[in-house]
């Protein structure tokens, strides 16, 4: 098997979701920003919550707008795991799952990217890092850590949504968590989007993982690659594109 020689990792519903998930949160970022009309939280500036205002008709209209993207973003995800259940089941076991060398990866690549290879070698740190399975240990507590920030973003914003037609007098405990909620979904959304650059710099720009990125679009990797990042992944030779986040499930 040569470098060329393709291993399929992203199956097509993993793309689809991805895209989906990566141009929701795009348009859910812009129309959330908008909806915060306060000059000093105005992340883009005063003039910026205005404009997208009049290019869709007012406040209503734009948290209408809002709500509903948000409510498509977590169909997605829905009809992602009615699609391709294994996928999805797959994806969760291996992101929550801790495995051994975790923390000695996470510990040594953080020295890597801090030092350089280089300047490390001359302190006389280990760079060695533990063979990694699917995903590596960075990827891993990242994907753990923005699904429960998805899932605070998606518990607060329904909270949010539903609370111009919840009673005060029949549900006043409900009301009172309103505050809680906006806090809880402004935080976490920081905090995606904190992660998200992260990701999106690890994935797109960080030369030794473009392999990761380019299969995002196309599926596949190199099977040195494979080998290389994701030892414990590639375990027999001739596995090849048998393996995929879906355990054999190419849809």
């Amino acid at each position: 098997m040569t470098y060329t020689t393709p291993v399929l990792r992203h199956s097509r519903s993993d793309r689809i979701i991805h895209w989906m998930n990566a141009l929701l949160w795009l348009l859910l970022s812009a129309t959330g920003i908008a909806l915060v009309d306060h000059p000093e939280l105005a992340v883009f500036g005063e003039a910026y919550p205005a404009f997208v205002r009049s290019l869709v008709g007012g406040g209503a209209t734009l948290l209408r707008l809002h709500i509903t993207l948000g409510c498509l973003w977590a169909a997605s995800f829905i009809i992602y795991a009615v699609v391709n259940g294994k996928g999805a089941a797959f994806f969760l076991r291996s992101v929550f799952t801790p495995q051994q060398g975790d923390m000695t990866w996470l510990a040594r690549k953080s020295i890597q990217m801090t030092f350089g290879v280089s300047a490390a070698k001359r302190l006389g740190m280990r760079l060695d890092l533990p063979p990694q399975g699917y995903y590596n240990a960075g990827q891993r507590a990242l994907a753990a850590l923005i699904v429960l920030g998805c899932c605070a973003v998606a518990a607060s914003g329904a909270v949010m949504a539903l609370a111009p037609s919840v009673s005060a007098a029949e549900h006043p405990v409900f009301v009172a968590c309103v505050p809680w909620a906006l806090l809880v979904h402004h935080f976490s959304v920081g905090f995606i989007i904190a992660g998200l650059f992260i990701h999106i710099y690890m994935a797109a720009i960080a030369a030794e993982e473009r392999p990761a990125f380019l299969s995002m679009l196309i599926g596949t990797v190199p099977a040195e690659y494979a080998r290389n990042a994701h030892p414990l992944w590639i375990v027999a030779p001739g596995a090849g594109s048998q393996h995929t986040t879906a355990e054999g499930e190419a849809s």
